[in-house]
């Protein structure tokens, strides 16, 4: 009962947290992340003291353990539906936005960060480690932020998202890499399934940069060219049992991350990737409404205690920690303007208005759980000293919480409004229905 007693609590907190703090501009997901951070070890530590108040401290692992596993499968959630909303022909239509903003949003960017990174005086793992950070947007914000505002099938919202993942599967390859390289530095590894972790290069980095590369383009086009098809065949062999829907996408889900981790791919890759290959089989419009019921139980379930443990890991107290103030004010003052800056003239040369511009490139500056992920590897790696950690939870802070608020607040005190790709089309099928009456009354 004490497990249930500490759920109960902490998800009506998570319910009404949005409801209150809405009229704020407070997006849902950084509603609750503020849950986590006040209910969190660095805030009142409610669970170990209510665990203690009951008399049950002994049971404190288990539910932190508990709440740890629904942050890992909110990850993977959040990252397999984002695959599964992929659709290459709209992809296309926004494939100017797309490309400028991936590019754009990455270039400039790693170049900050690169330019960072030495003024720290990191050496080449650290300029890696920096490069990954500054290259990567939250799709742990932006996602959820688009389908709370009802944008994921707009041109801005396909534009911004496509691009999210894109500069986030960048992002996490250039860190695995650097992880890569100082895990071969290392006399003692970090233990996963990884077959990286059992394979010594040596001095030899390049090699196993070519490797780690070869691996992943391997997997990326079985993904995308040769697994749809098996996929297909075996949703279709469990349809007849209705309880077996969402487990079936589940094990397919799971499967595409094992094995991705063992070739030392991240599981948020790996599930996206997922997403992708699944979206590409064909065989969601055969089970009925399985993409709604996806979203329910990611959304409904795992979501909410994601943003919760990630507030519960955010130590709001470095903001007044910092030892090296100006590091930190140069990582944050780099990174935000870097991002801001490229996704704004990106889409400013893909055609969209001024406010629109600015959005996008708010949209690319959080950074959130890939960021403190990335940060804690390279501190348990000893790629950066405590001081650059301290300075990047000061940054995932700052970014995290007050933009999506910022974003939120000029979107709905603007009103600005998106152009649904579904009307686009159906004007369009009009206009051409009308040129060709005109033609036909031209001929006759």
């Amino acid at each position: 009962m004490a497990f249930i007693s500490v759920m109960l609590i902490i998800t009506f907190l998570l319910l009404i947290s949005s409801k209150l703090l809405e009229r704020f501009y407070v997006p849902s997901i950084i509603a609750m992340m503020l849950v986590g951070i006040l209910l969190g070890p660095h805030g009142i530590n409610f669970i170990e003291k209510f665990l203690i108040f009951i008399g049950k401290s002994e049971r404190l692992s288990q539910i932190n353990y508990t709440i740890e596993t629904f942050n890992i499968f909110g990850l993977v959630f959040i990252m397999a539906l984002a695959g599964l909303e992929t659709d290459l022909a709209i992809l296309k239509r926004e494939k100017k936005a797309l490309i400028l903003l991936s590019v754009l949003t990455v270039v400039i960017p790693v170049i900050a960060g690169v330019l960072t990174s030495i003024y720290l005086k990191l050496n080449l793992v650290g300029i890696l480690l920096f490069a990954s950070l500054f290259a990567s947007h939250s799709v742990g914000i932006v996602f959820p932020l688009i389908k709370e505002l009802h944008i994921e099938r707009t041109r801005f919202g396909v534009a911004v998202l496509g691009a999210t993942m894109i500069t986030d599967i960048i992002s996490i390859i250039i860190l695995s890499i650097s992880i890569q390289f100082q895990r071969q530095q290392s006399i003692e590894m970090i233990g996963t399934i990884s077959l990286f972790d059992r394979i010594n290069f040596g001095d030899n980095g390049f090699l196993m940069v070519l490797t780690f590369i070869f691996f992943l383009t391997v997997y990326m086009a079985l993904s995308f060219l040769v697994f749809p098809r098996f996929l297909h065949d075996i949703a279709i062999k469990f349809k007849t049992v209705k309880l077996h829907s969402p487990l079936v996408f589940l094990f397919i889900i799971l499967v595409f991350i094992v094995m991705g981790e063992l070739l030392g791919i991240n599981l948020v890759v790996g599930a996206f990737v997922a997403g992708i290959a699944i979206s590409f089989s064909g065989v969601l419009p055969k089970y009925e409404d399985i993409d709604r019921i996806l979203n329910n139980i990611g959304y409904g379930v795992f979501v909410p205690f994601m943003f919760y443990y990630i507030g519960t890991q955010t130590n709001i107290h470095s903001l007044f920690q910092v030892k090296n103030i100006t590091a930190t004010v140069i990582i944050c003052v780099a990174l935000i303007i870097s991002k801001l800056g490229s996704g704004y003239l990106a889409m400013k040369m893909s055609g969209f208005n001024h406010l629109k511009s600015i959005c996008a490139g708010l949209m690319t500056v959080p950074q959130l759980s890939a960021t403190l992920a990335a940060a804690s590897i390279g501190k348990q790696l000893n790629i950066i000293s405590d001081d650059i950690f301290t300075s990047i939870v000061v940054l995932s802070v700052v970014t995290s919480i007050p933009v999506p608020i910022l974003l939120k607040y000029i979107i709905e005190k603007f009103s600005v409004k998106f152009d649904f790709i579904d009307d686009l089309k159906a004007k369009e099928e009009i206009k051409e229905i009308s040129d060709i009456s005109d033609e036909t009354e031209l001929v006759i």
